[in-house]
């Protein structure tokens, strides 16, 4: 990988752009150049090369804006669905948190 990933938590909304379709889920991780997040919902699994926008709630770096990102790979684990996606652009202030706010690897 490119890019450290930091592992989150945090509960989030996941948008098919194209499809006007919304689910809710949660962030699995955050990196400068992609993002994991995981949901419930089987229908997420016809997602694969959309472009997702998600909304990560209390989050305080991300208050004023979506991420957007290419899905590359959905797997499933236990009914949950987890989607591994690529930023359209990496993103240096996501760079710098993960930097300043995460030592694990």
């Amino acid at each position: 990988r490119k890019y450290r990933r930091m592992p989150l938590s945090n509960e989030c909304t996941i948008e098919a752009v194209a499809r006007k379709k919304v689910w809710n889920g949660r962030m699995v991780n955050l990196s400068a150049g992609g993002f994991a997040i995981e949901t419930t919902d089987k229908e997420i699994t016809s997602m694969k090369g959309t472009k997702l926008r998600v909304t990560v709630e209390r989050f305080p770096l991300l208050k004023d804006k979506n991420l957007e990102g290419l899905v590359l790979r959905i797997t499933e684990n236990d009914g949950k669905y987890i989607i591994g996606c690529r930023m359209m652009e990496d993103d240096k202030d996501i760079l710098n948190y993960v930097e300043r706010n995460y030592a694990g690897e």
